[in-house]
């Protein structure tokens, strides 16, 4: 996985170039002079006896998706320099033994130096990583690709930590049609996932209040015919509301300005019954709730495969579904039901009460069949990455 010059400028190629060009232009234009500094600094690790490894938080929702494998790592690489990198301030205790560096932009990642490179961006480039390192991607949703990501959004990454059957097929399947090789995928698991479990199990003796959790994701291009919380937020809400809902956005938008006050409408209007949450962390809106409603995401899934609660998709779109392949619409049906208007969710949610047990069943069988190491995902990811900060290829991986 060694990159030398040559092959790393034949790796990059014009465009690549002119990504570095374009983000060395960033650095300067927003004086972020920090770039510069620390691309000083990584490389006098990499260059000594104590290798780099780079870990990248592009947002907090990225940081969740890690569980316990910062930790993990800092005692299993005695010999390499561990440093975070957040493009936020800091929202857990900082580790010891580790360097922070908050607020430092993703365009500046490109300047740093590092063996390893882990991070979970799908940025579609090689110019998304330090010089020289090797790129390992940590997925944070569930889902494949189709629908949700661009079809080359993980050409740039070497090393691709799947967390099951899904994934790994897909990931072969997007390489193979990409024309991408040497790209390794290890059956490693979901430490997100795992996290959650935990947070159920802590929360079992507690009393639930049996509402309904409305998590529609983010907007954005690639969604916009089928997300839910423009379109269809309001309706959703009214359909939904004679009983308590907790409606929960997606973290990210509540920081675009035009959903914030849609939002905020929303909650003006159903404020009888309507309560919004807006923690960073969800366990608790999930241990309250009895089911979930949600439409192309992979909260749906991470919410199912940790309560083994049932969750009734909202896709709005049918024809922009048509052909499409992935755990986003192929598994729906395995953790609970898919409406396509706001009649089909009434009586969706009527289904969802009368066949509960027999759907909680059904989602513990699926989540056992297709998601890898349950309960030990952080252990078996901290594994390949020492694998291959050690120029080995890890076990239990496939080879594209």
């Amino acid at each position: 996985m060694k990159k030398s010059i040559k092959g790393f400028v034949k790796k990059i190629g014009l465009y690549g170039l002119i990504f570095l060009v374009r983000d060395f232009v960033k650095v300067v234009r927003n004086r972020q002079f920090q770039v510069f500094h620390f691309a000083v600094v990584t490389l006098v690790s990499h260059i000594s006896k104590r290798n780099s490894v780079v870990i990248y938080f592009e947002s907090s929702i990225h940081e969740s998706a890690f569980g316990d494998i910062l930790s993990l790592l800092n005692s299993r690489l005695n010999n390499h320099r561990l440093f975070v990198f957040t493009e936020f301030e800091a929202s857990k205790s900082e580790m010891p033994g580790v360097q922070y560096i908050r607020r430092f932009p993703s365009y500046g990642v490109p300047f740093l130096s590092s063996k390893i490179f882990i991070s979970s961006c799908a940025k579609g480039n090689n110019m998304s990583c330090p010089f020289f390192s090797t790129s390992i991607y940590q997925p944070h949703s569930l889902v494949e690709i189709e629908g949700v990501f661009p079809e080359n959004a993980f050409d740039g990454h070497d090393v691709i930590l799947a967390a099951g059957t899904h994934q790994t097929e897909d990931f072969l399947r997007t390489f193979k049609r990409n024309g991408v090789r040497q790209k390794v995928i290890v059956r490693s698991g979901y430490p997100k996932l795992d996290a959650q479990i935990r947070e159920v199990d802590r929360r079992r003796d507690k009393n639930s209040s049996g509402n309904i959790l409305f998590a529609p994701t983010l907007v954005n291009d690639l969604n916009e015919t089928t997300a839910c919380l423009r379109a269809s937020g309001q309706q959703i809400l009214q359909s939904l509301s004679s009983e308590p809902v907790v409606f929960r956005p997606h973290p990210l938008s509540l920081l675009v300005e035009s959903d914030r006050q849609l939002i905020d409408a929303f909650i003006g209007e159903f404020s009888e019954t309507v309560t919004l949450d807006d923690k960073g962390n969800y366990a608790e809106s999930f241990h309250q709730s009895r089911m979930l409603v949600t439409d192309l995401s992979g909260t749906g899934f991470t919410y199912a495969f940790s309560t083994l609660k049932p969750v009734i998709f909202f896709a709005r779109n049918k024809e922009w579904e048509s052909g499409k392949s992935g755990i986003q619409f192929e598994g729906r049906h395995r953790v609970g039901l898919v409406a396509r208007n706001v009649d089909e969710l009434i009586s969706a949610r009527q289904r969802v009460d009368d066949n509960y047990d027999e759907i909680r069943a059904r989602i513990e069988q699926y989540r056992n069949e297709i998601i890898y190491n349950i309960g030990r995902s952080s252990e078996a990811a901290v594994e390949a990455i020492v694998a291959v900060a050690s120029n080995k290829i890890p076990d239990n991986c496939e080879v594209q």
